[in-house]
């Protein structure tokens, strides 16, 4: 994985101040794309951005350029991206699948302690008692 980055004025020496980092973003895939490379991570002023922030209006996409003191992104190859993304799944699939389990069971658990709800217990209690002949 390659990490790039651009600190101080030099991100507003190669583009424009004004220019939002939506733009730049899109200009840098582009450009790794030609490579058969991707993002993995975009970091602006020490934050980690996630995907939804890359171009939300309210987030950094709308940023100006020129609020920017650090600029971070890391990349890689796709071709290297699906062995790792299939390595991880393999890795925590057991903790899913236990906690897929353990969310399972408090669900029946509950849904068994609401069915004997107030109500339902007491309509139990108004029904007539068998007693047992000896």
């Amino acid at each position: 994985m390659d990490k790039i980055k651009i600190s101080g004025a030099d991100p507003r020496d190669f583009y424009q101040p004004a220019q939002k980092l939506s733009q730049v973003f899109q200009e840098i895939e582009k450009e790794l794309a030609a490579k058969n490379q991707i993002i993995c991570r975009l970091i602006i002023n020490a934050h980690i951005l996630d995907e939804s922030e890359e171009s939300s209006e309210n987030d950094f996409g709308y940023m100006p350029l020129e609020l920017v003191e650090t600029f971070e992104y890391w990349t890689d190859y796709s071709k290297h991206l699906a062995p790792q993304i299939i390595q991880s799944w393999k890795e925590v699939l057991p903790e899913l699948i236990a906690n897929c389990d353990e969310l399972a069971a408090r669900i029946r658990f509950d849904a068994r302690r609401i069915k004997i709800h107030p109500a339902e217990q007491q309509h139990a209690d108004n029904r007539p008692q068998t007693q047992a002949i000896t």
